[in-house]
């Protein structure tokens, strides 16, 4: 171990990410707080709302925006204007959130539904709306770009 970073007052931290320069984010779920924190300085530079117990955390590979999967007690996925260190809307997802990755390039989202059984839904970010939900035993999504399988159903935000 080389040190540690105190995040108090914000309490439970739980979901890291780290962006291409360096930048570490925090969820705090019982302080429901995204952190922004300098590695270098071993400091919080932001602390932003996510109105959720954020518990897993998606960054853009550019750095603009993170989305906080919040687990049981907010049924959204809240998403982060980095930039700005404001949340800036919601992604509903009615039961919860399991986990949560962006694609590599960035134009997708991809979060792990809470439901008995298990759900994934893919986000297309660019086009703001749902490209699918579906059960993970019936969808394969290797790269997030394989749409060979048969759709199981679409919403639009």
């Amino acid at each position: 171990m080389t040190g540690t970073i105190d995040v108090s007052p914000f309490q439970a931290p739980h979901g890291l990410q780290v962006d291409a320069n360096g930048t570490l984010y925090v969820t705090c779920d019982t302080s429901r707080k995204f952190l922004v924190i300098d590695p270098k300085t071993r400091t919080v530079t932001a602390a932003i709302d996510t109105e959720g117990t954020g518990h897993w955390i998606a960054v853009l590979p550019d750095g603009s925006k993170a989305y906080v999967a919040n687990k049981n007690d907010r049924p959204f996925v809240s998403v982060i204007d980095i930039k700005a260190r404001k949340m800036t809307g919601k992604i509903d997802m009615p039961n919860g959130t399991q986990g949560i990755t962006v694609s590599p390039d960035g134009k997708r989202v991809l979060a792990a539904d809470g439901a008995h059984g298990g759900q994934n839904a893919l986000w297309d970010r660019l086009q703001r709306g749902f490209e699918d939900r579906a059960g993970f035993k019936s969808r394969r999504r290797d790269d997030f770009g394989d749409r060979s399988a048969q759709r199981q159903g679409s919403e639009h935000l």
